[in-house]
């Protein structure tokens, strides 16, 4: 039997209020959105690229981003692991770990989004 092949993978983060979330990635992280679902809006689904992020807003649950963990989420780049590095940095995004290359051959750095998530964004030396 062949072996059935996965695409693509799009993280859910919880977070208690939406649509400033998507604010903040699109402004501040070069994500787009298309539209918010729900009314009042409760979801909606991030895009940079390849890559997706779906938010969902929810008042009760807190966000949870990992405690002891090292990231949430880990978003790899073919290529301008540096530039991406550099536009974070000249907007002031809170950068939890410089660029640096690992004993395993990536070039990654650190994030903190605006709810606390941490997100890692890796480049193949």
């Amino acid at each position: 039997m062949e072996k059935i092949e996965f695409n693509d993978i799009a993280p859910h983060l919880i977070v208690t209020d939406v649509v400033a979330s998507a604010e903040f990635y699109k402004d501040s992280l070069g994500f787009d959105f298309n539209r918010f679902w729900g009314e009042p809006p409760n979801f909606v689904i991030l895009f940079r690229g390849s890559v997706q992020l779906m938010l969902s807003q929810d008042s009760i649950k807190a966000p949870q981003p990992l405690q002891n963990g090292r990231f949430d989420a880990y978003i790899w780049l073919n290529q301008g692991i540096d530039q991406l590095f550099d536009e974070y940095k000249q907007k002031e995004i809170e950068i939890i770990e410089p660029l640096e290359t690992t004993f395993f051959q990536m070039q990654q750095f650190l994030i903190k989004d605006n709810n606390g998530y941490i997100l890692c964004f890796g480049q193949e030396v």
